[in-house]
């Protein structure tokens, strides 16, 4: 828990896995829709999304990138002790699969294990803004609800406020300036209702028509969704 603050949901160390980094995992959600024309509070439907498989992985018990990989308790996936190095019993939670397949040996994952106690999740948001003007950050609204209208915080997810993570102080591309990206993480709370569930979210800034989109969630992973908000 000495770090739990600084991942993206919860209170568990192990929470990091929603990064969309390919140290996380490659496989991801994604929906997209751009379209011409649609009317006011236009809306995406769930089955627009797809989940995108790229490339097997393992889960297994450590941070993503450990403080000191020394101590046991906060081993670092990318980071392998320096008795590791003279010792092929190592008890580090991840050289043993790398010493494994470069052995060519069978690598069994302990994802049936430690998914359980998974439930951060990562939504990466595009809007793209059919407009010449300069919408700042604030001008944007992004609301979260269940599907059928609800109220969020009577559900099974909580999400964050919007963060920045890797845009170093920028929302908008610089090649392509009417994009804008925003982050949110959260959790799913009840992990005995199920891994994955949805969200309902509206997208709106002054002078361009609002759409709903239903976004899929999933512990552990990053959901993509990039939409056009036109006038």
């Amino acid at each position: 828990d000495l770090i739990g603050i600084f991942v993206s949901g919860g209170y568990q160390y192990e929470d990091d896995a929603a990064v969309p980094l390919p140290s996380a995992r490659f496989d991801f959600l994604y929906s997209s829709s751009l379209k011409d024309e649609y009317e006011e509070n236009d809306r995406v439907r769930l089955d627009n999304m797809k989940e995108i498989h790229m490339s097997p992985f393992i889960v297994v018990n450590a941070a993503h990138l450990s403080p000191a990989p020394d101590l046991k308790e906060f081993s670092g996936v990318a980071q392998v002790p320096k008795r590791c190095v003279s010792d092929k019993e190592c008890d580090h939670p991840t050289f043993r699969y790398v010493w494994n397949h470069i052995l060519n040996r069978q690598v069994v994952s302990q994802e049936k294990l430690l998914s359980a106690g998974l439930k951060s999740f990562l939504i990466d948001l595009n809007i793209r803004a059919d407009s010449p003007k300069e919408h700042s950050l604030k001008g944007f609204k992004i609301d979260f609800f269940q599907l059928d209208g609800a109220p969020l915080k009577y559900s099974n997810v909580e999400i964050s406020a919007f963060v920045e993570l890797y845009s170093e102080g920028r929302v908008r591309s610089k090649e392509i300036p009417n994009q804008y990206r925003f982050y949110f993480t959260g959790n799913i709370k009840d992990l005995e209702k199920g891994k994955e569930a949805a969200v309902l979210m509206r997208s709106s800034v002054n002078g361009l028509r609002s759409r709903f989109v239903e976004v899929r969630i999933k512990q552990g992973y990053t959901t993509f969704v990039d939409i056009n908000l036109i006038s």
